[in-house]
């Protein structure tokens, strides 16, 4: 892959290509990576990753549940 860098307005999740660009119109795939100035915008869009869910959102486990020992899970 190529890089091309331009700037440009978003409008209804629409990003328009300059004119300049008029080859890569006709491009079967492209990889779009997006910067932006307002942080704001970026840190609403982050999905929360395993970790980051559970120790925000913890689960209790129920107290009648019983886990094997550690010999009973390495025994053959």
């Amino acid at each position: 892959m190529y890089a091309i860098e331009f700037e440009a307005n978003i409008h209804n999740g629409i990003v328009e290509i300059p004119k300049s660009f008029h080859k890569i119109y006709s491009s079967k795939k492209a990889k779009v990576i997006i910067m932006v100035e307002d942080a704001d915008v970026v840190m609403n869009l982050k999905q929360a990753d395993f970790i980051e869910t559970f120790s925000t959102n913890p689960r209790h486990i129920d107290p009648s549940i019983s886990f094997l020992s550690r010999e009973q899970t390495n025994e053959r």
